[in-house]
């Protein structure tokens, strides 16, 4: 007969945001009630919504093994996933000698954006020129809808609401000839990684 051991997982540390469709690393230790290394149980990282949820299973992120006491698992943050607050669960699952185990700390999903601009590169001074932006998910390229974005020009600034296609648009009047640049940017938000993107434009006079 062989006695199980209990043990005790303590993720010790890991990436404090995980941005969808990439990795993202956690380690920490599990050891015996006497605080002995443990070595060969198999570790899964799982993400839960709530870890008070029993029923729910989450998401295995990542698996990994323990060795001398110590574990570090790298797991992907996957793309199919929502952004927001996660609880990251570290189980050590039992096996011939071993007990299971768990441990619990938060973690945050987040996504990077993208911006761009589209329009006229080449237009008349003293004409009124509208411009298109919009901002997407990078990992997944899925519109940001309500996204606060900043277009500046000149020395014009204005706030803008994206659609629900991610999608702003907003008019252009350049007074003189020259060369002119249009800027725009998305904050970083709870969730979201801001990102910002300029686009050049010729100004020529009027024929």
């Amino acid at each position: 007969n062989i006695t199980k051991e209990a043990t005790f997982t303590n993720i010790t540390g890991n990436d404090p945001v995980a941005l969808k469709g990439k990795t993202f690393n956690v380690w920490g230790t599990v050891t015996t009630a006497n605080g002995s290394a443990v070595n060969g149980p198999q570790v899964e990282i799982i993400l839960k919504a709530d870890k008070m949820d029993y029923n729910e299973t989450g998401l295995v992120v990542g698996v990994g093994f323990v060795e001398e006491g110590f574990f570090n698992v790298t797991c992907d943050a996957s793309t199919e996933l929502a952004v927001g607050d996660y609880d990251l669960v570290a189980h050590t699952l039992e096996n011939r000698w071993y007990l299971e185990s768990v441990s619990d700390p938060p973690i945050r999903l987040m996504s990077e954006t993208d911006v761009s601009i589209s329009g006229p590169k080449r237009v008349y001074a003293e004409k009124n020129i509208t411009y298109r932006g919009i901002v997407v998910e990078t990992a997944t390229g899925e519109p940001l809808a309500n996204a606060t974005l900043r277009v500046w020009y000149l020395n014009k600034t204005m706030e803008l609401v994206s659609d629900d296609q991610g999608r702003i648009s907003f008019p252009a009047f350049f007074p003189e000839d020259g060369e002119a640049t249009i800027s725009m940017s998305m904050e970083e938000t709870d969730y979201y990684v801001g990102s910002s993107t300029s686009f050049g434009v010729s100004v020529m006079l009027p024929p």
